[in-house]
């Protein structure tokens, strides 16, 4: 998938779903992967938001309060990643009951 550079074309708000994070954490493909990995395997399915944070740290000479809204952006699609993972496992036991 190809980086959009122009600002302008770029919408986080599809289907008037607000969120400040690139990531799709609840993209079914994240859930096979995160399903299929290995047990010691570490699986991030907000990797972009990581490498932005990251990114954003080295343009700033690791000033972290540069990069605050980064940070948030990252910690936002984590909590959306694991609200869904949560519900999906309650879901899971709660109809296996």
């Amino acid at each position: 998938m190809p980086i959009e550079r122009d600002k302008s074309k770029v919408d986080f708000t599809k289907d008037g779903n607000y969120k400040f994070f690139p990531d799709e954490p609840l993209d079914k493909l994240h859930a096979d992967k995160f399903a299929s990995k290995e047990p010691s395997q570490f699986y991030d399915p907000c990797a972009e938001a990581s490498k932005m944070s990251l990114n954003c740290l080295e343009r700033n000479n690791y000033d972290k309060s540069a990069c605050l809204t980064y940070f948030q952006a990252y910690r936002d699609c984590k909590k959306t990643w694991q609200r869904a993972r949560k519900a999906a496992a309650y879901g899971a036991s709660s109809s296996s009951s």
